[in-house]
């Protein structure tokens, strides 16, 4: 294995490391760029879900709260009827 000056970089400890390809670093910063950009979006698009989801289960709550408290009227007046009779 023959390796160029180009391919290793020293450090001072007396390490060996090697260099990226530059035309790779650079293939590898665009696919970053774009999973990046493709997290957003798709955080963009969740984050929209979820306010949707929330608006949805208040509008449920709700209607169920309305729907106890009538629940509850009608067994108060049938218990005030039976104990009438």
């Amino acid at each position: 294995m023959n390796l160029s000056e180009n391919s290793l970089k020293v450090k001072k400890a007396g390490k060996v490391t090697f260099q990226a390809d530059p035309e790779e670093e650079e293939v590898d910063s665009r696919s970053v760029v774009e999973k990046i950009k493709m997290l957003e979006r798709e955080r963009d698009k969740l984050l929209t879900e979820i306010k949707e989801l929330k608006k949805m289960a208040k509008s449920k709550a709700n209607a169920l709260e309305s729907e106890v408290t009538m629940l509850r009227e009608e067994a108060k007046v049938l218990k005030e009827l039976l104990h009438l009779v």
